[in-house]
């Protein structure tokens, strides 16, 4: 995989080959503000733009931050929403144990649901790439 962007809340790799786009969460993220979030949604949409990942797995096992309900509905109508106009169509998701943090990532790809991808959650990044690279 390619690194694309090292920054103190996340890492973002790409892999041609495979046609997926990997975000990994640092435990930095327990400090994120609104603010920083939204940014690297943003810096996520364009690497999608430019390089039209069919796939994203997104690490987010070390992923401390609770996204409130309103960032929940920026963040899919900003960024999850233009993703999957561009390219995305399965999305892998390696679950916090942070039970807060757990129930904000999924309520956040619950608040799209009529889109044309699929979402999995998993706790094994082996288990999540299976699932992946399935289709």
């Amino acid at each position: 995989m390619q690194q694309l962007f090292d920054g103190t809340f996340c890492s973002i790799f790409f892999s041609e080959k495979n046609s997926l786009m990997k975000l990994h969460w640092k435990a930095a993220s327990e400090d994120l503000s609104d603010e920083e979030l939204k940014e690297i949604g943003l810096f996520l949409l364009d690497k999608i733009k430019e390089y039209t990942p069919q796939r994203i797995l997104a690490d987010s096992r070390d992923f401390l931050y609770i996204i409130t309900p309103e960032i929940q509905a920026w963040f899919a109508e900003e960024v999850i929403l233009p993703g999957v106009d561009v390219s995305i169509r399965r999305h892998a998701e390696l679950m916090s144990p942070d039970l807060f943090s757990q129930v904000s990532i999924e309520q956040l790809h619950r608040e799209k649901q009529d889109l044309n991808y699929v979402t999995a959650y998993f706790e094994d990044e082996n288990t999540a790439l299976e699932w992946i690279l399935q289709a």
